[in-house]
């Protein structure tokens, strides 16, 4: 059984570098879920600007892919449950025009080192 030792941060503002660490392992990333969008969020790809940057909340990034009309998005699993969202999951707007990204996830994320 493999125990962690610590944790790597990726580095901050950059979904390029969350992107790379994505495709290796699950990352935790903080989030804004203030916005009444964001809670009452039932699927589809999240684009809210006006949730904003003040993280409150932890989610972990486990995917990444593009929807059917071409919007690129992070698949994040909550700790809501499964009657929220996607049955638990939202998928967030990816690659957005300030370096914070979606919701300030690209503020703070890291993941376990073994």
């Amino acid at each position: 059984m493999m125990q962690i030792r610590g944790f790597q941060a990726v580095p901050v503002n950059n979904e390029r570098a969350l992107l790379q660490a994505v495709s290796r392992q699950p990352v935790s990333v903080s989030i804004t879920a203030r916005a009444a969008s964001f809670n009452h969020y039932a699927g589809g790809v999240y684009n809210a600007p006006e949730c904003g940057i003040n993280v409150n909340h932890a989610v972990t990034f486990v995917g990444y892919g593009t929807s059917p009309e071409g919007i690129k998005y992070w698949l994040a699993k909550n700790s809501w449950g499964k009657t929220w969202g996607e049955n638990g999951y939202i998928r967030l707007r990816r690659d957005v025009e300030w370096p914070q990204g979606m919701c300030g996830i690209a503020q703070s994320p890291c993941y376990p080192v073994a």
